[in-house]
């Protein structure tokens, strides 16, 4: 089954049934379940083990000292001092970079270091062995959260209101993945949820926070936060961090409630115009969330600090390839091999695809172009520069399609889930797309961006 498809039935679920009145108490449930349904599909479904997640088990003895080391760090913070800021920052290590010796947050560190140190971030990890940035303002919300059966004893019974549940399974059972559980994974999903939330509710409490914004909003902590944050009347905003569309489940709903979803941010800050509008089709009949432009931060903040034609770039045009998957397929080979002199294929890889350097070296080597390739460039380098600098894009979906649409360097797409994500990039003349497969087709795609 491919990714559309998976849409179409999760889009058929809305439309012809209640979810939108699906609650845990008063919690908004359905981008809940409908986050946990669609992930499972993709980890089911996934040819590239960088997606596999494998569960790590935590001793007893390990697992005492974490929940004491929970409660001490929690109550330090809840019987210390008061402090009224004006924003909370909220992240994971995913959304940071290594940056002039210090591991920052590249969505938000521009919009950071215009602040008076008047903000707090929430970093929903424990941290890595890294140098971060302004780190006395980081809150390691791994490091404080208690479990459920901690709090459960001080929180009124919730119940679970699910109308039409049969008839939902029913419907997904056309994605195949196992539902007999699934009502009770949906329980302790939820109660880690309220876990998160008691614990949100005490530091916007303590900070008072004038707004929140945050990235990926379809975490349990971020569901949590939204959550808080709308139960104390303080606006939260979900920053863009790549493609959203119609084909990303939790940027595209069918049905959504008069006064919105409470699990969801209140504002969707948009890079561009497009992204805004692809939002604004299901936002528009509800009077709770809505879009604001923000422009791509992390791009302004670079193309004002760095001179791209800086001697570290190749002298040739650089095809910049961004990859979503471990090897490469024999038709971009072929195009590598068969590229003209003055060009040069940079590829940057994923920083979570930890084997794919190594996959697709031994590809490369095999077919003796390994010298036709840059990769340590394309990692270390800033996206925005290296976009910027680009004689053409390559990618099949990634979000990096827009941030190429920003510094208006072309793109060329090459899946099918790309051309129905970003066809309105198309339309404007800001990317093509080559499904063909065919080495000719690309190279000649390619040779098209002087």
């Amino acid at each position: 089954m491919k990714r559309d498809e998976v849409i179409r039935i999760l889009e058929e679920i809305e439309l012809s049934i209640p979810v939108d009145q699906w609650t845990f108490g008063d919690i908004s449930v359905w981008p809940i379940l409908k986050m946990d349904i669609f992930f499972q599909w993709i980890r089911t479904n996934s040819v590239d083990s960088e997606t596999a997640h494998t569960a790590v088990r935590t001793g007893f003895g390990n697992r005492i000292r974490n929940l004491l080391s929970a409660i001490y760090n929690y109550g330090r913070l809840y019987f210390g001092k008061k402090k009224k800021i004006d924003v909370v920052y909220c992240g994971t290590s995913s959304h940071r970079v290594d940056y002039e010796g210090l591991f920052i947050n590249r969505y938000f560190q521009p919009w950071i270091q215009s602040e008076s140190n008047n903000y707090v971030q929430f970093e929903f990890e424990k941290p890595l062995e890294k140098e971060y940035a302004n780190k006395r303002n980081i809150i390691y919300i791994d490091e404080i959260k208690l479990p459920y059966s901690v709090v459960k004893p001080f929180l009124k019974t919730n119940s679970l209101n699910l109308p039409e549940w049969n008839k939902f399974l029913l419907l997904i059972d056309d994605l195949k993945l196992p539902t007999a559980d699934l009502k009770n994974r949906l329980l302790k999903r939820l109660e880690s949820i309220v876990s998160y939330t008691c614990l949100f509710k005490m530091l916007l409490k303590k900070y008072r926070p004038n707004k929140i914004f945050g990235l990926c909003y379809y975490s349990a902590p971020m569901f949590a936060l939204n959550y808080a944050a709308n139960i104390l009347d303080i606006p939260t905003y979900d920053m863009q961090h790549g493609g959203q569309g119609k084909l990303h489940p939790m940027y595209n709903f069918k049905k959504v409630p008069s006064l919105g979803y409470n699990t969801l941010p209140k504002t969707f800050l948009c890079w561009d115009n497009t992204s805004s509008n692809n939002l604004q089709l299901w936002l528009k009949n509800q009077k709770y969330h809505s879009t604001e432009i923000s422009g791509n931060p992390w791009i302004d903040f670079q193309l004002a600090k760095n001179n791209i034609d800086g001697p570290s770039f190749s002298q040739k045009k650089i095809i910049l390839f961004t990859l979503q998957e471990s090897n490469l397929e024999p038709y971009i080979l072929e195009s590598i091999s068969n590229t003209p002199d003055g060009y040069e294929w940079w590829l940057r890889v994923h920083p979570r695809m930890k084997n794919a350097r190594s996959n697709i070296t031994n590809q490369l080597m095999e077919k003796g172009i390994l010298h036709r390739v840059e990769f340590d460039k394309a990692f270390e380098s800033p996206l925005p520069i290296l976009l910027k600098k680009s004689s053409v894009h390559i990618s099949k979906f990634s979000g990096s399609i827009i941030e190429s649409a920003l510094v208006r360097t072309p793109s060329i797409i090459i899946d099918e889930i790309g051309v129905e994500i970003f066809g309105d990039y198309i339309v404007d003349g800001l990317a093509v797309s080559i499904l063909s497969k065919e080495p000719e087709d690309l190279l000649k795609a390619i040779l098209n961006f002087k």
